[in-house]
């Protein structure tokens, strides 16, 4: 099982042992800005949605790259999830562009 983290970190749930708990370790430090959804692009690849935007995470050799952050004109806001095709297209959705993305604390959303 693979996990984002507040702090950007992408974590793997391991089984410890019959009688432990799993063990999370880190996998990768994608981003500074919280994880909000993953999903497999393809075999052994993540799709991270992160509030500053869509990463790939080869998750055997940790290496990662920034997919897209929006348009010069339209950055993202708040990429909270995205989905992946067969053929390769990703959908993902942008809950807010009205929000700071720098970070999510002391921010505030105008109507």
């Amino acid at each position: 099982v693979f996990f984002g983290t507040v702090d950007g970190r992408i974590r793997r749930l391991t089984p410890a042992g019959p009688d432990s708990a799993p063990i999370a370790r880190d996998v990768a430090q994608v981003t500074r800005t919280p994880i909000l959804g993953l999903e497999w692009l393809q075999p052994g690849v993540l799709g991270v949605a992160a509030i500053s935007g869509l990463y790939a995470l080869d998750v055997d050799s940790r290496a990662f790259n920034l997919i897209s952050a929006g348009a010069l004109a339209y950055p993202f806001g708040y990429v909270n999830d995205l989905a992946a095709t067969p053929d390769g297209r990703i959908f993902f959705t942008d809950s807010s562009t009205r929000c700071c993305t720098v970070t999510c604390r002391g921010c505030t959303c105008q109507p």
